[in-house]
């Protein structure tokens, strides 16, 4: 479910004005959706090196967890922090959502033929990895109104 959550809900302002910390503030809310309790800023840190295999700087980090606190996404206290629990069940809601949708598409085309459910559901969440780690950068560009005549070919 990990590898999951961290390819949904993931949004990006269409200014683009603060893509760095939304998207980091994006992956610190998914790492505290995985500790039930309060975290300190220091074992997140940890949490966020072994995702990304690098570490922001203090003040990116703090200002993220300061942007989603301000978003009423989590509490923080003394330097730790916690998801909040309605924000919590909005996620699984997403990712109860995300499940829908694959079932959708899975039943209206896939259903009958020789791969498995589960074959097909490992594919579609690689190709979903894959499209946005080779075409993330272009597509918020596009997004952004930067880039008019880019295609994708997928």
């Amino acid at each position: 479910m990990k590898k999951i959550l961290y390819t949904i809900f993931l949004r990006h302002d269409t200014s683009c004005k603060s893509l760095t910390i939304s998207a980091l503030s994006q992956l610190l809310i998914k790492i505290l959706y995985f500790v039930e309790d309060f975290i300190s800023l220091d074992e997140l840190k940890k949490y966020l090196q072994q995702i990304i295999n690098t570490l922001p700087s203090n003040d990116k980090i703090l200002a993220a967890l300061k942007e989603l606190e301000k978003e009423g996404k989590l509490n923080s206290k003394d330097y730790t922090y916690k998801i909040r629990n309605n924000y919590r069940k909005e996620l699984e809601r997403s990712f109860e959502n995300r499940n829908f949708r694959f079932e959708t598409v899975y039943k209206k085309y896939f259903k009958g033929t020789d791969s498995s459910e589960k074959d097909i559901k490992l594919w579609f969440d690689e190709v979903s990895i894959k499209f946005f780690s080779e075409y993330s950068t272009e597509w918020v560009y596009d997004i952004c109104g930067k880039i008019n005549d880019k295609k994708y070919i997928i």
